[in-house]
């Protein structure tokens, strides 16, 4: 499983080990990257899984390789998260 540098897509993955090693026997190896290693591991198939992307940011690059069928996107973890920046303003 590919996981990233930031918390909420650890957490994600965290759960995800948690369920298949857990619930389903399965043992999990976890490989912790940014972005542009981790997608490009995926897209060789030197990783099977990622929990949580930032879609928006990696279409581009994305969309080719599922196009041809060698990734594709099973579902969204949480609906109602936004992508978004936020700035303070005091």
């Amino acid at each position: 499983m590919g996981d990233f540098d930031w918390n909420s897509a650890k957490l994600h993955s965290a759960i995800a080990t948690t369920i298949s090693e857990e619930g389903y026997g399965c043992t999990v190896n976890v490989t912790t990257g940014s972005t542009l290693p981790i997608m490009t591991a995926l897209y060789e198939g030197q990783l099977d899984l990622v929990m949580a992307v930032w879609y928006d940011n990696i279409e581009d690059q994305f969309k080719p390789y599922e196009d041809a069928g060698t990734v594709r996107r099973v579902g969204v973890n949480t609906p109602d998260s936004g992508q978004d920046f936020y700035v303070d303003c005091p």
